[in-house]
């Protein structure tokens, strides 16, 4: 992709740092967020295990034939 941002100027070079440090920022709130979620998930599926009285492997097992009956 042609931006036509000039690489070899200091300008082009400032604008180009600035970018990839957006991006950069970008992708570590996107794994922060990521970790988050996994770990909320792994609480819930504990706490489901608990009420339920059934072990995590079974719960998974169960997760997966319940997808796979759905065509996911």
């Amino acid at each position: 992709m042609n931006l036509g941002i000039v690489k070899r100027t200091s300008s082009g070079k400032f604008i180009l740092t600035v970018m990839s440090s957006f991006s950069e920022l970008d992708r570590t709130l996107i794994k922060e967020k990521q970790q988050a979620g996994i770990a909320v998930v792994k609480k819930t599926v504990k706490e489901i295990c608990k009420i339920t009285n059934i072990s995590e492997a079974t719960f998974y097992l169960m997760w997966r034939e319940y997808k796979n009956n759905l065509g996911c």
